[in-house]
């Protein structure tokens, strides 16, 4: 290439091409600088000059000045020995217009300032703008983990473990749904307590009755055959009074059942007699078969119930009372249901005042309704015979029908 008159050498396209890019970045940086001086230049300055080649002889364009420090490995030095040799043109280097502003906003290390927003605002090309954005985002995440170090353990403990949320005490609770279940678990008791108490206990509470009346009969046979008693005439005998809880007799009725029995103790108290022997004599009444009214008591429902069929007596039926010399047999006559304060079934003439007795009456008291002490069901029998034992079993215990 010829030289002009004054002895330069004119800049290369591709060194022309370069000191435009290298203003373009000079005028972008002061721009930067004006709006945020706190944000250093990635890029040192470059005097326009500094782009123009010194007066070398047939310099190809392929050499061109490099952009910036960086680029200065990119760029290959020219040997000189290559001077003299004919220029090859190669093809122009592409720098990306990105290039140039990413190094204006670089990523800042640790420790310093990030890019403010206004500095995003003011970058022009989406890549470098993206790249901003980036740097802020690291920076404000880097405080955020620097903030929230002290309390990482307590965060990691259920964070990303994939169990479910542990609910606190009481979530959930319902006072009225408490409320119910205790009710609930209150009925299902109290039904079952009946259950056992007035069907169970009592099943088994009469079966024991009812042996212990069986046993009682077979001890006075044996008795009666060890020991005879002389022979009654006319009168029934007269029975020793028992003293309370004292067990003197059993009480017999064939209406209630070919085994039915239950052991008669004098007084009617609940701890000595009702609830241990089943029937009770009231002790200022008569014995059986003596003028006067033998007035007994037992339960209708627990323990044993020997009275719960007390209503389903008839008229005639034989209510029998055994004792060691015998059976005294009463007819059932007829029932009434009183107050509990109608004490005056217990008189002698019962319900009658100051008239003397001329028979002997049995009297059987129960509480009525079953499961409930409202009144009183009073059954009423007169006194038909006595049976010595000797002679054996009445016919008024044989099994009655219907």
């Amino acid at each position: 290439m010829s030289s002009d008159s004054d002895g330069s050498i004119p800049p290369t396209r591709a060194a022309r091409r370069a000191a435009e890019r290298a203003a373009e970045q000079a005028a972008e940086r002061d721009a930067l600088a004006a709006r945020q001086p706190a944000v250093p230049s990635a890029t040192p300055d470059v005097p326009e000059s500094a782009s123009v080649p010194s007066a070398t002889p047939d310099v190809p364009e392929s050499a061109s000045v490099p952009l910036d420090a960086g680029d200065t490995a990119r760029v290959p030095e020219q040997p000189e020995s290559s001077a003299a040799a004919e220029p090859a043109v190669a093809p122009e280097p592409v720098v990306p217009q990105s290039m140039t502003e990413a190094a204006a906003v670089p990523t800042p290390a640790h420790g310093e300032s990030a890019p403010s927003i206004e500095t995003l605002f003011g970058l022009t090309d989406p890549a470098t703008a993206q790249s901003a954005s980036d740097a802020l985002e690291a920076s404000r995440h880097d405080e955020s983990q620097t903030v929230a170090m002290p309390a990482a353990p307590v965060a990691a403990a259920g964070a990303g473990s994939g169990k479910r949320r542990r609910k606190r005490p009481f979530e959930g609770f319902s006072v009225i749904g408490a409320f119910g279940e205790i009710l609930l678990t209150a009925g299902v008791l109290m039904l079952l307590y009946l259950v056992w108490q007035l069907w169970y206990n009592d099943m088994v509470e009469r079966g024991q009755q009812d042996g212990a009346a069986a046993s009682l009969s077979q001890q006075w046979d044996k008795d009666a055959k060890e020991n005879p008693a002389p022979a009654f005439e006319g009168a029934a005998p007269v029975i020793p009074t028992p003293v309370d809880g004292e067990t003197f007799a059993n009480l017999r009725i064939p209406r209630f059942g070919e085994s039915y029995g239950a052991p008669l103790a004098g007084g009617v108290s609940k701890a000595k007699t009702l609830d241990k022997a089943g029937i009770g004599h009231y002790s200022d009444t008569q014995l059986p078969g003596q003028p006067g009214n033998f007035a007994l008591a037992g339960h209708r429902n627990t323990h044993g119930a020997p009275l719960n069929q007390v209503a389903n007596l008839r008229v005639g039926d034989a209510i029998v009372i055994e004792t060691p010399e015998g059976w005294f047999t009463y007819r059932y006559r007829n029932s009434e249901y009183v107050p509990p304060t109608a004490v005056d079934v217990l008189n002698a003439v019962p319900r009658e005042d100051s008239v003397a007795a001329t028979q002997s009456v049995i009297t059987l008291t129960s509480c009525n309704p079953i499961m409930s002490t409202a009144e009183r069901i009073i059954a009423y029998g007169l006194f038909e015979s006595f049976t010595p034992r000797a002679d054996g079993a009445p016919k008024s215990l044989n099994p009655v029908e219907g």
